[in-house]
C-alpha cells in the first residue's frame, strides 16, 4: 500500500451493512411468504447466513448475488429426520443468531466454524435458550455445538448482557414465532445496547413490532449501507483534509456507528480527553489512529467487549501500533493512546484476520511509506470492496485552489501543477471574461466592483466543485464569504506568496483596474494588507511565488503530500 499524494474529495458507496442484513434474513426467512432482499452485499458474513440458512432447510437464494439480491421463500423447514452441520467461518453474529435459530427448527443441528470462533463468548445465550426449552449441548470434537431442535416457550430468561448485544438480539429475532412474549431480565450492563434498536426496526419492518406478532413477508427489502464500513474513510479524511461522502447511508439511520462525524469532532478539542465508545466499540481502532495525531492523551473507555471480537482488538491494537511508534497501552476497559509523537516507523502490521483491524491499518499506510499489513484479504467479512475504494480515492483528488495577489503567478504556477498532476485547469478571471466580457468593462460599468465579485463567485463555485482540477482565482475573490466558504468546503488551497517590490514589477502597466481608486501600482501595499490575513487563514500550503516555475511546482507537489503525510 502507498501512501496518498494529495487530498481527496471522493463519493463512494458503502456495502449494504451486515448488522442489518443478517438480521433481515433471519425475519425473512422466519415469515411465510415470499420476500427479498436488496442490497445485501455478500461479504463473508452474510455470505455464512444465507448458507446457514440454507443448510437448515430454509427456502432462500442469491438471485444477483453481486447486486445483493437475495429471494426468499419463508416459513420453518418441517423435514422429518433433519440433520446437518452448519459452518459459521469466523462470523460471530452467524454462530449466535444461527444458534437461536437452530433451537426453532425441527433437526439436530451441530454448528462449527473458524478455531477463533470457540472462543467468543456463546455461554450466556446457550444458557438463556436452555431457560426456553432448548436441547443445546457441546458439540464435541466434530462442532462447537449440538442441537436438537423444536418447539421453544415462550417467558422470561436471564441474560448476561456484558459479552455481546447479539445474545440479546438473536432472541429477539426468534420471538415472533415463540408461542408468546419473551421478558429478558438484565444481568449486568448491556453491552452495544444501540444494536437492538437495529433489531427492533428490523422486526418491525417485517411486521413484529409488538411482541408476541408474527413476521409478514416484504417483497421488496433494502439494506441499508453501512456506517461501520464508513469509518476508516472518515478518519482517513479527518487526517489529510480531505472530504468523503457516501452515497447510501442514512442520516436517521439507528445502526450505532452513524455517531462517528460527532466522536471524530469531539476529537478535535484539545488537550486530554476521555472518550467512551460503548455505542461505537467498532470504531476504536480508526479512532486510536486518529488520536495519535491529535495533542494530549485520550482515554477511550467503553471497549471491554473488543477483547472476544475476530480477534482480542485491545491487544493486538496496542501491540501493532506500538510498531510503528504510537504510544498507547491497554486498561481493562480500552486503550490510552498519547498523541503528538514524532513520524511513523515503517513496519509490517498483523491484523490477527480481523477486518476492523486491516481497515485502521490501512489509515496509517495511507499516510506512511513502508507500512505492510498481512493478511489484507479478511475485509471481505465485511466490505469485499475495501481496498478497491481505498483506490479511488487516488483518482478523486480534491480540487486545489491557487490564492494571492494579482501578479502573484498564480496562473501561471496553476497550469504547470496542473500540467503535473494530470488535472484540469481553470482561470476564473480568464472564464469570467469568455462568460461576460473584459472585467475592466464590467467594474467600469453600473454594476462596478459589486456586479463583478457576483460573477466571480459564482464562476468560482461552480469551478471549485471539480475534483483532480486546478482552480487560479482571482486576487479578490477571496474577499467574498461565499467563496471563502466553498474553499474551506471543496478545495485545498495554495497561497502563492510574492513579495510586493514584485507584484508592482509584474502588474505597472498591465492595463488592470484599480481597485481603491489609487495608482494601481501604489496601492499594491494596502490592498495586500487587506487580504493576506484571508489568505493566510485559508491556505494549507504556501508557496514563494518568486521562485523559478519549476521549483514552485515542486514546492506544491511536495505540500500536497506533506498533507497527506504523518
Amino acid at each position: 500500500m502507498q501512501p496518498l499524494d494529495a487530498p481527496f474529495d471522493a463519493v463512494l458507496a458503502m456495502p449494504g451493512s451486515k448488522s442489518h442484513a443478517n438480521r433481515a434474513l433471519i425475519a425473512a426467512v422466519l415469515a411465510s411468504g415470499r420476500s427479498e432482499l436488496r442490497h445485501a452485499t455478500p461479504c463473508d458474513d452474510v455470505v455464512h447466513m444465507v448458507r446457514g440458512l440454507q443448510q437448515l432447510g430454509f427456502r432462500l437464494a442469491w438471485r444477483d448475488r453481486a447486486a445483493g439480491v437475495v429471494a426468499v421463500d419463508g416459513g420453518i423447514p418441517r423435514q422429518p429426520g433433519a440433520s446437518g452441520t452448519i459452518d459459521c467461518g469466523a462470523a460471530g453474529t452467524v454462530f449466535r443468531f444461527l444458534t437461536a435459530v437452530a433451537c426453532v427448527v425441527p433437526g439436530v443441528w451441530h454448528l462449527t466454524g473458524a478455531d477463533r470462533l470457540g472462543e467468543r463468548p456463546i455461554d450466556g445465550l446457550v444458557e438463556a435458550l436452555r431457560g426456553l426449552g432448548a436441547d443445546i449441548s457441546a458439540g464435541g470434537s466434530e462442532a462447537l455445538l449440538r442441537i436438537r431442535g423444536g418447539a421453544l416457550r415462550s417467558g422470561r430468561v436471564r441474560l448476561d448482557g456484558t459479552a455481546s448485544s447479539q445474545f440479546a438480539t438473536a432472541l429477539q429475532l426468534i420471538e415472533p414465532v415463540l408461542p408468546g412474549p419473551l421478558e429478558i431480565e438484565w444481568i449486568g450492563p448491556r453491552a452495544s445496547p444501540e444494536y437492538l434498536d437495529l433489531t427492533r426496526l428490523t422486526r418491525a419492518d417485517f411486521g413484529a413490532e409488538d411482541a408476541g406478532g408474527g413476521y409478514q413477508p416484504r417483497p421488496d427489502y433494502a439494506i441499508e449501507g453501512d456506517w461501520s464500513a464508513f469509518g476508516a474513510f472518515l478518519v482517513l479524511a479527518e487526517l489529510t483534509g480531505s472530504r468523503v461522502v457516501a452515497t447510501n447511508l442514512r442520516a436517521d439511520s439507528l445502526q450505532p456507528d452513524r455517531r462517528m462525524p460527532d466522536v471524530i469532532a469531539d476529537l478535535r478539542a484539545t488537550g486530554d480527553l476521555e472518550i467512551d465508545v460503548h455505542a461505537v466499540p467498532d470504531q476504536l481502532m480508526n479512532l486510536a489512529v486518529l488520536a495519535a495525531r491529535r495533542s494530549g492523551t485520550t482515554r477511550f473507555v467503553g471497549a471491554a467487549n473488543l477483547r472476544g471480537k475476530e480477534c482480542d482488538r485491545l491487544g493486538v491494537l496496542v501491540r501493532e501500533l506500538r510498531k510503528v511508534g504510537i504510544d498507547l497501552e491497554s486498561h481493562d476497559d480500552g486503550v490510552v493512546v498519547r498523541g503528538g509523537g514524532e513520524a511513523l516507523r515503517p513496519a509490517r502490521l498483523d491484523p490477527e484476520a480481523d477486518h476492523r483491524m486491516v481497515m485502521a491499518f490501512a489509515v496509517l499506510a495511507s499516510l506512511q511509506s513502508g507500512i505492510e499489513i498481512n493478511d489484507v484479504g479478511c475485509v471481505a467479512k465485511s466490505y469485499p470492496d475495501f481496498l478497491v475504494d481505498l483506490k479511488r480515492l487516488r483518482r478523486q483528488s480534491r480540487c486545489v485552489a491557487l490564492v494571492g495577489m494579482r501578479g502573484s503567478g498564480k496562473t501561471t504556477l496553476g497550469k504547470a501543477l496542473a500540467e503535473r498532476q494530470g488535472w484540469s485547469f481553470v482561470d476564473t478571471d480568464a472564464e469570467i471574461e469568455r462568460r461576460f466580457g473584459a472585467i475592466a468593462d464590467m467594474v467600469d460599468g453600473a454594476a462596478g466592483w459589486a456586479g463583478f465579485r457576483a460573477r466571480e463567485a459564482e464562476v468560482a463555485g461552480e469551478a471549485l466543485r471539480a475534483s483532480r482540477r486546478v482552480v487560479a482565482l482571482g486576487g479578490g475573490a477571496i474577499e467574498t464569504d461565499a467563496v471563502r466558504n466553498e474553499l474551506a468546503r471543496s478545495a485545498t488551497v495554495i497561497f502563492v506568496d510574492t513579495d510586493e517590490a514584485t507584484l508592482r514589477a509584474r502588474i505597472a502597466g498591465s492595463g488592470r483596474p484599480s481597485i481603491t481608486g489609487r495608482d494601481l501600482v501604489d496601492e499594491v501595499a494596502v490592498v495586500a494588507a487587506g487580504r493576506r490575513p484571508h489568505y493566510e487563514g485559508l491556505a494549507a500550503v504556501t508557496v514563494d511565488g518568486t521562485t523559478s516555475i519549476p521549483e514552485a511546482t515542486a514546492d506544491m507537489v511536495r505540500g500536497l503530500k506533506s498533507l497527506c503525510r504523518w
